[in-house]
């Protein structure tokens, strides 16, 4: 009866310790779970996350290409810049060539064939700048206008319409395309209403 007995109580903790063990086991698989679960980001911020990265990407390139742009196109300016220099220096090379030849003449030149070669040399340079973009400004009768003429003196005149007309020109004005190289430097009309009022002491008569 002993052993019978003995056998039962082994047994019975044997089955003790195996639901331990299984409650154990149990528990340990829900711990598992939860730090699988917890360890997994969202899906959306994942999503987020990864939008941001590549419009970070975008913008870098962008500025890239940009910063290369801008590099580009001013070397460009400047090459295009000196090339056109290099061309109206080109067309100006014939002009000096001929006013060198008029300042080696003989010394029997006449004052008539130089000064004829002097005026040809002048028309052939006008010709090459006229061809260049150069703009004589007409300021002659023209109303005056401070962002072409440049008013040296001015002059007192009795009719109205004249007022505020250039009625002489001192030195020529140039444009060059859409650049004021040099404004006319003009005299300018002005009208006057009454004649000016005699300063006291200046009047015929008086004592000084």
């Amino acid at each position: 009866m002993k052993d019978t007995r003995d056998a039962e109580g082994t047994l019975e903790e044997a089955a003790a310790e195996a639901e331990i063990a299984a409650e154990e086991a149990a528990a340990r698989a829900h711990e598992h779970e939860g730090l699988v679960v917890a360890e997994e980001p969202p899906k959306a911020e994942d999503g987020l996350v990864q939008e941001l990265q590549e419009l970070q990407d975008r913008h870098l390139r962008l500025a890239a290409e940009f910063e290369n742009y801008r590099k580009r196109t001013r070397r460009e300016l400047a090459e295009m810049r000196l090339r056109a220099q290099a061309e109206l220096v080109q067309c100006l090379l014939e002009v000096l060539d001929d006013l060198g030849r008029v300042a080696e003449a003989t010394p029997d030149a006449t004052v008539e064939s130089l000064q004829e070669g002097i005026a040809l040399v002048e028309l052939k340079m006008r010709r090459e700048l006229d061809d260049a973009g150069l703009a004589r400004i007409e300021a002659a009768g023209k109303r005056f206008d401070p962002n072409l003429h440049e008013a040296i003196v001015t002059r007192p005149v009795s009719e109205p319409e004249e007022d505020d007309l250039v009625s002489r020109v001192f030195l020529e004005g140039y444009t060059f395309g859409p650049i004021l190289v040099r404004p006319a430097r003009v005299e300018v009309s002005k009208y006057a209403s009454a004649p000016a009022e005699e300063q006291p002491g200046t009047a015929e008569g008086d004592e000084s």
